[in-house]
């Protein structure tokens, strides 16, 4: 009687304690040694408010959106416009290395920069069960950004003394030169102008001011451009290009005769006509042939299109192969909700087995973009490919034991007497590789492969045998577990909680890891305490969207653009998917 009645009196002890108190080192049933201040404090959130705030426009159209999604993580080797650094001359599109980044050759199209790096803390990851963005805040942003171009333009047409004249799109629908620029994800003035004065600061260019006594644009051609062409004919072989082959154009035409005009009242420009005419009466009396659909070496199309020639082409959708994972796995899915927003991109899924295949076919160039955990990404060197990057869920490392095995924690494992079981080849296997390099501890557990059917069988058979799988929560074969330990209490979960790998980076400085408590109500059978479910501490990877640089270089910032507000989009559609609660 005595020993029931002080069951009792303990029991209401515990009911008076706050849950809290038992949510240190995986729980009442835990034991771990732990030292984290509160598990709550870590819990993967699926409640916090929204973090979404109305982006502003930096000068190269960068939206806040953009910018705070990409630059949270490095993925090495990318470019900035050479306007904002010290930069050497250049004619091969304006863009230069930044320091300790890998050798890449520059990019002729001259219409990408990597968002600014902003103000972040070393916090965890978290999911939040509302990014604020939706189809509306996209329709808000493009009318901002629409507004802020259309600014660009008036104010740019502002500098100049005579009247644009009107754009007349069939005479150049076969030009080769105007069909080589492609407008992907929607026209921006603010872009061009971006992309145009860098190419100029960059080759120390600097326009007279008799240039601005012309009209903005002559025909398909910007009035700076023209004016540089006629300053560098006699040094830059493809300004002299560029003057003889299009000669005979109307827009080049009607340009030749305004600056024969102003040139009577104005010696230096006189002195630069007569030269040029000279020189192309030169050329073509030495039978030079005619190229009118001649597209000059180096030159970016922004710095030699006008804006009225840009705003009249077609928005095109540009291509991308992503690679996602297995069927009826969370990486396909995602690959799913994104592909049903993307409708500014023409989004072709590849099934794969999972991260490592999706990081060898990065290498290869097979994929534009993938999801890859953020360990195995842990792998790739940053001088071996740039790309940009973002973590859009926490994936936990569940650890499901035997109940009569009496392990808490992963750390009571290595001793050696449990094997772990996971599938071979798996992203699973990848991340325990991966464990093992970090902490050489860990390679004194034996391990089994075998599906994760198989494995969890088997740890329900054998107390000397665990089944380890990163996933989201909620996952097909932690419901069966969970399920298993519903029915038969032969399983539970421990907790994965070792705090040294809390402070493991990657060779581009990215945390590898972040602690997240799986909260209590995840799993009922398996985190059944005697009172109370309890949480369990776990450590996480990120899976991580991981985006070529090259594909952004090859189809602009209005077409990254498009993408990451899709992306964005899809934020709150991914985490009810992981979720599944």
């Amino acid at each position: 009687m005595k020993f029931k009645s002080w069951i009792a009196v303990l029991g209401v002890v515990l009911l008076l304690l706050p849950p809290v108190a038992f949510a240190k080192g995986g729980g009442f049933s835990g034991g771990s040694s732990s030292s984290f201040s509160s598990s709550s404090s870590r819990s993967f959130s699926s409640s916090s408010s929204s973090s979404y705030s109305k982006p502003s426009f930096s000068s190269g159209s960068v939206t806040k959106s953009t910018t705070s999604t990409w630059s949270d993580r490095s993925g090495g080797g990318y470019f900035k416009p050479s306007g904002s650094v010290s930069a050497p001359a250049s004619s091969s599109g304006g863009y230069v290395k930044p320091q300790g980044g890998p050798a890449i050759p520059a990019a002729p199209s001259g219409s990408y920069s990597k968002p600014g790096s902003v103000a972040t803390t070393s916090a965890k990851p978290t999911f939040q069960s509302s990014s604020g963005f939706n189809k509306n805040v996209t329709k808000d942003i493009q009318k901002e950004k629409a507004a802020t171009s259309l600014a660009s333009y008036q104010a740019e047409k502002g500098k100049f003394k005579a009247p644009e004249q009107t754009f007349d799109k069939t005479k150049y629908s076969s030009n080769a030169l105007y069909t080589s620029k492609p407008v992907y994800g929607g026209y921006n003035a603010q872009t061009q102008y971006t992309t145009r004065n860098t190419y100029y600061t960059t080759n120390r260019y600097v326009t007279p001011s008799y240039a601005y006594g012309f009209g903005p644009s002559y025909g398909v051609f910007d009035t700076l451009f023209l004016i540089w062409m006629m300053d560098n004919m006699h040094t830059n072989a493809e300004a002299r290009s560029m003057a003889y082959n299009y000669r005979n154009d109307p827009g080049y035409q009607q340009w030749q005769a305004e600056t024969r005009k102003q040139s009577a009242n104005n010696p230096e420009l006189k002195a630069k006509v007569d030269s040029m005419e000279a020189e192309l009466a030169k050329m073509k009396a030495e039978g030079v042939k005619t190229d009118p659909n001649y597209i000059p070496k180096g030159i970016p199309a922004d710095v030699i299109l006008s804006s009225q020639a840009m705003q009249a082409k077609e928005v095109q959708k540009p291509d991308l192969v992503f690679a996602t994972g297995a069927v009826g796995g969370n990486y396909q899915e995602v690959g799913k909700l994104l592909k049903r927003n993307a409708t500014n991109v023409n989004l072709t899924l590849k099934e794969t087995t999972g991260s490592m295949e999706n990081l060898k076919l990065l290498l290869g160039g097979q994929v534009d973009m993938a999801i890859v955990q953020s360990d195995v990404l842990a792998k790739l060197d940053g001088s071996q490919m740039a790309t940009e990057q973002t973590i859009i869920y926490p994936e936990f490392m569940q650890l499901v034991v035997n109940s009569k095995s009496g392990i808490k924690s992963i750390k009571n494992m290595t001793n050696g007497k449990c094997s772990v079981c996971m599938p071979r080849g798996s992203g699973t296997a990848a991340a325990w590789d991966a464990l093992v390099e970090q902490d050489s501890s860990y390679s004194k557990i034996p391990v089994i492969n075998d599906t994760y059917g198989g494995c969890l069988t088997k740890t329900q058979k054998d107390p000397n045998v665990s089944m380890f799988m990163v996933a989201g929560l909620n996952s097909p074969v932690m419901k069966i577990a969970d399920k298993t330990a519903q029915k038969s209490g032969s399983l539970t979960l421990a907790s994965v909680d070792d705090n040294d790998f809390d402070r493991k980076k990657d060779k581009n400085g990215n945390k590898i890891y972040a602690f997240h408590a799986i909260p209590s109500d995840t799993y009922p059978g398996l985190q059944h305490g005697w009172l109370w479910n309890h949480s369990v501490d776990s450590l996480t990877v990120g899976a991580v969207l991981v985006v070529r640089t090259e594909w952004v270089k090859k189809y602009g910032q209005e077409a990254f653009e498009a993408l990451t507000f899709s992306f964005l989009e899809t934020k709150d559609d991914i985490t009810k998917l992981v979720n599944k609660r």
